[in-house]
């Protein structure tokens, strides 16, 4: 889920090598309100058929966590190696310092997911 559009944000992951990863991307589009409106999590959770609350939002800004929240997302974790600033991602229920942190919470939280 990103404010770029889809066809640059699909080359952006294809680029990295991570489309083997990525089983949907939702790019800003004219049809759909951006984030921090639900609509961008609840389309993605959409096409996966999974419920938003069975879903973690990572971003990086206010705006990611705040989407996150709107869309009932099950927990928000901010990261701290993009542009928000840990003041900007105070609403997050988790802060990622680097990777490996972030990899801590993903596994702390993944139980509660079953």
């Amino acid at each position: 889920i990103t404010t770029k559009s889809e066809e640059e944000a699909k080359r952006v992951i294809e680029h990295l090598g991570f489309s083997p990863y990525v089983d949907v991307v939702v790019g800003h589009s004219k049809e759909r309100n951006p984030k921090p409106n639900p609509d961008p999590i609840i389309k993605a959770c959409s096409v996966l058929s999974i419920p938003p609350e069975k879903t973690i939002m990572i971003g990086d800004t206010d705006v990611d966590i705040k989407a996150g929240k709107f869309a009932g997302t099950f927990a928000t974790i901010g990261v701290l190696w993009g542009i928000g600033k840990e003041n900007d991602l105070r609403d997050a229920d988790y802060i990622a310092q680097d990777i490996n942190d972030l990899k801590h919470h993903l596994k702390r939280i993944k139980d509660h997911l079953k």
